[in-house]
């Protein structure tokens, strides 16, 4: 079976916990594939442009593990993590 690569992509003010609930997501389905299957053939990652960290819509850090330009070997890159609302503050 062939290896599903996610990589998820960390941009300024991005919601922190839409990335990391996707991230934990793919991690437990990783831990459950080998406990049950013996096989090892998902991995995620997170990417910003330049590599760097990104501070997330609530101020937090997040650590990218490579730069966009790195990622050639990934079969899905998700990039959106900002809900809108049709709630207006007055």
């Amino acid at each position: 079976m062939k290896k599903l690569r996610i990589t998820l992509l960390a941009y300024p003010r991005c919601w922190a916990m839409n990335l990391m609930t996707v991230k934990d997501l793919v991690h437990i389905s990783s831990l459950l594939e080998r406990k049950f299957f013996q096989a090892d053939n998902i991995s995620c990652r997170i990417a910003s442009v330049d590599g760097g960290a990104v501070k997330s819509a609530s101020g937090t850090v997040i650590e990218s593990d490579c730069c966009l330009d790195q990622v050639h070997d990934t079969e899905l890159i998700l990039t959106r993590w900002q809900f809108t609302s049709d709630i207006m503050l007055a």
